[in-house]
């Protein structure tokens, strides 16, 4: 799905972020990326749609100051390009963004 707002220039608003929740605890690939860089998934997911998406905005709704604290350390989580191209890769997230 990805691939295809990326090419169109489409503006994409997650409503709940390829990745996130429950679906990333089970992602080994994801599991072992947070590991990395001592960070969450969700971070690694928000991590990973600011690199790849340009038109993506990413909206990660918290009512929780940690949360939202975790959310910003998002920004600064440095994936490498394999990295990249690995959560790329995951089935359902848009192979080849």
């Amino acid at each position: 799905m990805m691939v295809v707002v990326v090419d169109l220039g489409i503006l994409f608003l997650p409503w709940f972020p390829p990745l996130n929740g429950m679906r990333a605890q089970r992602s080994s690939v994801l599991g072992r990326i947070a590991s990395a860089h001592g960070a969450t998934p969700g971070q690694v997911a928000l991590a990973w749609m600011l690199r790849t998406a340009s038109v993506t905005v990413p909206l990660p709704g918290t009512w929780n100051p940690a949360w939202e604290d975790e959310n910003l350390a998002a920004i600064d989580l440095d994936l490498t390009a394999e990295e990249v191209r690995e959560l790329s890769d995951l089935p359902g997230i848009g192979a080849g963004v």
